[in-house]
């Protein structure tokens, strides 16, 4: 089989699938609360980056940098996330200080890539042409499942104190969000536009008694319409990524 040099789609969908899923996925809710509490969940989480994204980059990239481009994820990850806890203890937890941590961790990835670019890594052109969109679909259905509810749930708290807690805060309605941005960035990668109109009509009956209080109404409404801007996004994303 021939092989060519690792492409720079290859390193970065591989990091981006590694990163999503370490932060998103495999990070559970007491490492998220006990980051803010003990700095030893900062290493923790820290050592399950590491795993992750070793997990997901070496079996396709075995290399020296790859590994050098790992650590250096890793150690930076725990200092961005370490930033983000003083930044939320002084101001209050906002989408802001969300994004711009994720923003962040993104440039790190594009540094990581292009040092593990710098030098020669040869791979199989058949994994590169399977693995790459691939990895994309990983990636961003794994940033859907708590990605998403953290953007909807910090939405929900800066336009009314407390209302997250009433609407999306319960383990039941945290689990219809996950499934409901799932089945609509499959639906949006699909091309199914129809389809869509259903996945809210569902919802709304299930939801149809509560909607009668106008506060709850508004919080509802907002939270779904975030939810479903995420999933839209990251359907139209992956379209674009793997055509």
């Amino acid at each position: 089989m021939s092989a060519t040099q690792a492409s720079p789609d290859l390193v970065l969908s591989l990091l981006f699938a590694g990163h999503f899923l370490a932060d998103f996925v495999f990070q559970s809710r007491r490492m998220v609360e006990g980051k803010r509490d003990h700095a030893r969940w900062l290493l923790v989480h820290g050592a399950e980056v590491l795993l992750v994204q070793s997990s997901a980059l070496l079996p396709f990239l075995p290399h020296a940098r790859s590994i050098g481009a790992l650590l250096f994820v890793a150690t930076t990850h725990v200092a961005i996330d370490a930033l983000k806890v003083r930044v939320e203890r002084r101001f209050g937890r906002r989408l802001a200080w969300f994004v711009a941590d994720q923003l962040l961790h993104v440039a790190v990835l594009f540094v990581a890539a292009r040092w593990m670019l710098a030098t020669e890594i040869e791979v199989s052109r058949f994994t590169t042409h399977r693995l790459v969109p691939l990895a994309w679909t990983v990636g961003l259905y794994a940033f859907n499942v708590n990605g998403g509810s953290a953007i909807v749930s910090a939405v929900l708290e800066g336009l009314r104190p407390g209302a997250k807690a009433g609407a999306a805060g319960n383990r039941a309605g945290r689990l219809i969000g996950i499934l409901e941005r799932m089945a609509m960035l499959t639906l949006v990668a699909l091309g199914e536009w129809s389809a869509l109109g259903f996945i809210l009509a569902a919802k709304s009956v299930a939801r149809f008694k509560e909607l009668e209080d106008r506060e709850f109404a508004e919080a509802y409404l907002v939270g779904t319409l975030t939810s479903f801007l995420v999933a839209g996004a990251s359907g139209l994303l992956l379209r674009a990524l793997v055509r």
